[in-house]
């Protein structure tokens, strides 16, 4: 079927395709491997039964972040809750059971995944730092680290495959 455009859409780059019904709203795969790296490895939100929860949590922790004197600031900053969407969204961490998010004060938010007296604790600052920590069934760290640039995120599906290791 052809879609007649007023003229002025036809002076739009040639890589920015106006929306037709049969058009896919998807950017290519291998476009977003491109720009963002980090995120090709990232599970469909249907692919895990958890996940959409988690994601609408997030926004709900987001919508309700307060300051509360004597307690702290639980105002939650935009990069804050886009790095943990990222993260519950690997495809590593969505291979895991649903994780506990909590916030912290100064914005941050912790995501925890507990399993056999284990947990994995990712821990996501307004900065944009991440921490982790991995504890055993005595509760001790067996495994900690800062994570400070998108380049040092890539170690994260590790970090989860060492959990699920220990589990077993």
């Amino acid at each position: 079927m052809s879609v007649a455009y007023p003229a002025d859409v036809r002076s739009v780059p040639q890589y920015v395709q106006p929306f037709e019904s049969g058009a896919t709203d998807r950017a290519p795969l291998r476009y977003l491997r491109l720009v963002l790296p980090q995120l090709a490895q990232v599970a469909d939100v249907s692919s895990t039964s958890w996940l959409a929860d988690a994601l609408e949590e997030l926004r709900t922790l987001k919508a309700a972040g307060v300051n509360m004197p004597g307690l702290g600031d639980f105002t939650i900053a935009d990069d804050t809750v886009d790095r943990a969407r990222q993260l519950v969204a690997l495809a590593s961490t969505t291979s895991l059971s649903a994780p506990t998010i909590v916030p912290f004060s100064r914005g941050g938010l912790a995501l925890t995944w507990l399993k056999n007296d284990r947990s994995l604790i990712l821990s996501v600052y307004p900065d944009k730092e991440v921490t982790y920590e991995r504890t055993d069934a005595a509760d001790s760290v067996v495994e900690e680290d800062t994570l400070v640039s998108d380049a040092d995120l890539t170690k994260i599906p590790e970090i989860a495959d060492r959990f699920i290791a220990s589990l077993a």
